[in-house]
């Protein structure tokens, strides 16, 4: 008799309500975090039939399944917040309910400058990153994570950066902030793959490539990933340089790489122009050995017209958008060793409101947080309307100060809070065939 094991996934908000902390001081107040999700609805063709038809919502057999946005409050204002979007594999026949989730994509990490105390703010941002890391290689097993590191006034909360005690970080310290991150979750995954006496094959690599720094020639960020030892460091992208660039990048909502797709590839006349010859090329028959008249041909799948660029064409190119000629970013993607797993579902009972995280980030672009009574207002506006959709915070804890690690106090007294355009706990059950 065969057995198919079905995991149940722990919710996104249980997870991060065991696993985000913040420093407890005498100062503290309450601080509730509130996981807003959406879960998307697989297409309903199958793998796209030529590159014109890859989106940030579908690459290749992959498709995005569900949206998360991370609201935390300390009393009655909003002091962090952090949206993800999550893809999966395209669905068997027959188990649509079934996931196997391929990647993440941390798109904005924001905070609104009030926490308190202020200079703890740092610690929280690194703890609910760390989390949501840990939650997508522990109880999602996710091959990849994917995110960019970059200097914005602003992404979740508009005019927050007016806030004096906000003080967002310039381009090369916040992506130092990124790697020194990145670089403690991959000990901390060191530390527990020592004690299970795991392989060094198992340990988190970390691609890190900056546009910036390769229109100004610098050497800095690659020099700086060399000293690095909590990850296998790589300086570059995870693609082979020679393929083609839609074979091999996936792209993302807000995504610069995105922008640069449909500026050069989507938009290119030459190459568009080969598809419309292709499309419109027939096939000649001879009939009674003097007249020819064309047939329709039978629809087939578009090959890769000449033109697209390869995946260093493309980088290169990447390199002349606006976004990359001021302060230094960097793309960051995260790859994990997958562990064998057959299916994985939502755990019974863990239903969720349709939309709720992609209407929440709308209602928050419609608010303004620049000043403290902006924020509570418009913090009040956010909750009132959660309130009215059922959504229920968790109270997170804080910890004791001396459990604070040496190198966050290093990093929390140089740094202020960042911006960014960033299995005990699985529950299995056994299905006899």
């Amino acid at each position: 008799m065969l057995c198919n094991q079905v995991y149940f996934t722990l919710r996104l908000a249980d997870f991060l309500k065991e696993n985000v902390k913040y420093l407890a001081c005498d100062c503290n107040k309450k601080t509730v975090m509130y996981v807003l999700s959406d879960d998307c609805r697989p297409p309903t063709a199958s793998e796209p039939d030529s590159f014109l038809d890859y989106s940030p919502a579908q690459y290749r057999n992959e498709y995005l399944a569900r949206k998360h946005l991370v609201l935390i409050y300390q009393e009655s204002a909003i002091v962090l917040g952090m949206s993800t979007f999550e893809y999966a594999f395209l669905p068997i026949a027959g188990a649509e309910h079934l996931k196997r989730w391929s990647r993440a994509y941390v798109q904005y990490v924001d905070s609104t400058g009030l926490f308190a105390p202020r200079q703890d703010q740092s610690h929280l941002t690194k703890s609910l990153v760390k989390a949501y890391f840990k939650y997508c290689h522990q109880i999602m097993n996710v091959s990849q994570i994917h995110f960019l590191a970059t200097a914005k006034p602003s992404f979740l909360f508009a005019g927050s950066d007016l806030i004096d005690g906000k003080r967002p970080l310039p381009g090369a310290k916040l992506v130092n902030w990124w790697l020194s991150v990145v670089d403690d979750f991959g000990k901390s995954l060191q530390d527990k793959e020592n004690q299970s006496q795991a392989s060094d094959n198992e340990q988190l690599q970390v691609f890190v490539y900056s546009p910036t720094e390769e229109v100004h020639g610098s050497k800095r960020l690659g020099k700086l990933v060399e000293k690095l030892k909590g990850c296998r460091w790589v300086y570059g992208w995870p693609y082979e340089s020679k393929a083609l660039c839609t074979d091999q990048i996936p792209m993302f909502e807000d995504d610069p790489k995105w922008k640069h797709f449909e500026a050069t590839v989507l938009d290119d006349d030459e190459i568009l122009e080969q598809i419309e010859r292709s499309e419109k090329k027939r096939p000649r028959i001879i009939i009674d050995d003097e007249e020819e008249e064309s047939v329709p041909a039978k629809p087939v799948k578009l090959g890769k017209p000449r033109g697209i660029m390869s995946v260093r064409q493309f980088f290169e190119g990447l390199q002349i958008r606006p976004e990359f000629h001021g302060e230094t970013s960097a793309f960051f993607v995260l790859k994990f060793q997958q562990r064998l797993r057959d299916a994985v579902a939502d755990a019974p009972g863990a239903t969720r409101k349709a939309d709720l995280a992609s209407f929440g980030i709308k209602m928050l672009g419609g608010l303004t947080f620049e000043s403290e009574a902006a924020v509570r207002r418009s913090s009040q506006q956010i909750m009132g309307w959660m309130k009215l959709m059922g959504v229920e915070g968790v109270e997170l804890q804080a910890i004791a100060t001396d459990s604070r690690d040496g190198q966050a106090q290093a990093l929390d007294a140089a740094t202020s809070e960042p911006v960014h355009s960033v299995q005990g706990l699985i529950k299995r059950k056994v299905l006899a065939k």
